[in-house]
Formats: C-alpha cells, sequence, structure tokens
C-alpha cells in the first residue's frame, strides 16, 4: 500500500499545492485545516508522515508537534513561514525532522526529505523531486502545481 502523509496546513492553496505533488509520488494524502483535526487524524490513520504547517488555528503546530513526538516516531517536516533560525532550533528540539520554509524553498529541502522518510520507512522513496523543482523554479507562487 502506498504510503499516507497527513498535510495540517490551513492555507488551502498551499494544502492543496502539496496534495498533488506527494499523490504524483504516490503517496495517499489526508488533509487538516486545524491543529485539533490534525492531531485526531494522527491518532486515527497513524500517517507515514506529516507536512506540519506551525500558524494553524484552534492547536498551534508547536503543540501539535509536541503531541504527534510523544506518540511515536512519526516522521515530520515543519513547513512554514516562519524562517527565523530561533523558530528553526525550536522545531528540531520539540521534535520536527526536517524545517521546510513554504514552497519558495522547498525544492532545496528535498533531499533532507527523502532521506529522513527512506530511513524512517526503510525503503526507497523518491518524492516531490521533480515536481519542486518547478517552484525552485519560479513557479512557487502559483496555486496550480
Amino acid at each position: 500500500m502506498s504510503p499516507l502523509a497527513l498535510i495540517a496546513e490551513d492555507d488551502k492553496d498551499i494544502a492543496d499545492i502539496l496534495r498533488a505533488y506527494l499523490e504524483r509520488e504516490g503517496f495517499r494524502t489526508v488533509q487538516a485545516a486545524d491543529g485539533r483535526t490534525a492531531l485526531d487524524v494522527h491518532l486515527a490513520l497513524r500517517p507515514d508522515i506529516i507536512l506540519l504547517d506551525i500558524t494553524m488555528p484552534l492547536v498551534d503546530g508547536w503543540e501539535v508537534l509536541s503531541k504527534v513526538r510523544r506518540r511515536g516516531g512519526t516522521p515530520i517536516i515543519v513547513i512554514t513561514a516562519l524562517d527565523q533560525d530561533l523558530d528553526k532550533l525550536q522545531a528540531l528540539r520539540i521534535g520536527a525532522d526536517a524545517m521546510a520554509a513554504r514552497l519558495q524553498r522547498m525544492a532545496d529541502d528535498v533531499s533532507v526529505w527523502n532521506a529522513q522518510i527512506a530511513h524512517e520507512l526503510r525503503t526507497p522513496l523518491t518524492i516531490l523531486q521533480g515536481r519542486l523543482q518547478g517552484a525552485k523554479d519560479g513557479v512557487s507562487h502559483s496555486t496550480h502545481p
């Protein structure tokens, strides 16, 4: 069965772009537009990876990250507009496996994601590589993949 990715992102356009990229690479996806739903989905479906926004309603991404990390080793990639070193350090300290600054720099982070997912799932996966190259080349602000 294909790996399941939870996209925890309150910006519908960004969530749709991430969903399209992941599904093209063979992932099944589920979306959560707020932190409370993300926690419920994680508990119910046990996704193979989580792409997590920090600035979400109801329960913020920091709390989601902390609670999910206490539940186990699901790989978590924090995707956020927050770009301060302190934010990155806090995310990694709480338990994020990788950081990506929204879509602007995601293409540069794909190799880190690939290594983390392969390590966690123990299977070689190639995700987003070609798809995100378009984002790196200037298509990143489009709402259509």
